[in-house]
């Protein structure tokens, strides 16, 4: 069983900006992406930021400990990244675009609508 506290560095009661500001630290040192970085001990503090951080998670955390996350990962989806099918596809992010998209294509149709009723008004007031 891990031990997400063992692993942050925190006690049971930390806050959450304790946790936060432990989680920084260790990323700051372990991230893959810097000379030394470590990122099977990235992702480990990741997984424990990722539900020490969220009070549902936590809650859930402390009740059952870390077998009641096993198989999926911290953000709620497979350990694969969001995708139970288990293909890597991160449908979050899939979902998150889709909506900037569609967001996008609204205000797009919504200013071209707006700009041809302020023309045909324009027309209609020359014709008068």
């Amino acid at each position: 069983m891990k031990d997400y506290y063992k692993i942050l560095g925190v006690s049971r009661d930390a806050s959450e900006e304790e946790v936060k500001k432990a989680f920084r630290k260790l990323a700051h040192v372990y991230h893959p992406d810097k000379s030394g970085g470590n990122e099977a001990k990235f992702k480990e503090a990741s997984e424990a930021y990722a539900v020490l951080s969220d009070k549902k998670k936590r809650a859930q955390y402390d009740a059952v400990g870390s077998e009641g996350f096993s198989g999926f990962s911290a953000r709620g989806g497979s350990a694969y990244g969001g995708d139970p099918s288990g293909f890597g596809f991160d449908w979050e992010i899939f979902f998150l675009a889709s909506s900037v998209v569609v967001v996008s294509v609204a205000d797009v149709i919504s200013r071209w609508i707006s700009n041809s009723l302020s023309k045909s008004q324009s027309s209609a007031r020359r014709e008068k």
